[in-house]
């Protein structure tokens, strides 16, 4: 209407090759996460174009079932999650609107990355579902012969002595004897503070300690710490007779 008088008439022209450029509508990308250390888990982003960071900027760390939304325009984006000592990523999902489906994402668990493919106006949800690896205490309570800490060639364990783990409250986790060769294992353990008690009352007559984890000024006792995925094969107590 070149004349806006709001009618067509005389002067006023029908452009037909005219281009109209329509808006591009944004859409989301939610980042979640299933069991994570207390500190949280970073992530770090990549690909496309975010409205609320710039590609390769990472969070401030993700705690258990929190999550994180990021305003993106249509694009291919890549979420890799850091590392985790003592912890293992067992599955990435993802879900959103508007014909969403399977094919537009991909993962590698082992790389801790996600491929996602979000179209315009469309909202997708991913999350990152982790597992704390378990550890274990051991290892093995022996007749020292030369009483000197040290486990030699030909020293013999202790059979059935009764060694009871208790975590950092001091509530029993679990109680076991010793085998033939005097071992013992406490596996399946979450990570956190525990000690290691021998019951005194099993050993042969006479017998006093010469080797344990912390020190033998706490006879029969030893404390540790164990950290996630940690298989300690350290916690041994030696004892000499006569």
């Amino acid at each position: 209407d070149l004349k806006s008088d709001a009618v067509q008439g005389t002067g006023n022209e029908d452009y037909e090759g005219l281009d109209c450029v329509q808006p591009v509508l944004s859409g989301s990308l939610t980042i979640g996460e299933q069991a994570t250390p207390a500190d949280g888990t970073r992530f770090t982003y990549a690909g496309g174009t975010y409205g609320a960071i710039g590609s390769g900027d990472s969070n401030d760390g993700l705690a258990d079932d929190e999550t994180e939304a990021k305003t993106v325009n249509p694009g291919t984006y890549v979420i890799s999650q850091d590392a985790l000592l003592g912890w293992s990523l067992d599955d990435i999902t993802c879900t959103g609107d508007l014909g969403f489906s399977g094919t537009d994402w991909s993962i590698d668990l082992g790389a801790g990355e996600l491929t996602v493919e979000v179209d315009e106006a469309q909202s997708v949800s991913c999350t990152f579902a982790n597992r704390q690896i378990a550890g274990s205490i051991g290892d093995r309570v022996w007749l020292d012969e030369d009483a000197d800490g040290v486990q030699d060639g030909g020293e013999i364990g202790i059979n059935g002595v009764t060694v009871t783990l208790r975590d950092g409250s001091g509530d029993v986790v679990a109680s076991q004897d010793t085998d033939g060769d005097g071992d013992y294992l406490f596996a399946d353990l979450p990570p956190g503070d525990y000690t290691v008690e021998i019951d005194p009352t099993d050993l042969p007559a006479g017998a006093a300690p010469t080797h344990d984890l912390d020190g033998v000024g706490t006879a029969h006792t030893a404390d540790l710490t164990l950290t996630g995925g940690e298989d300690r094969s350290d916690v041994d107590f030696g004892y000499a007779v006569g």
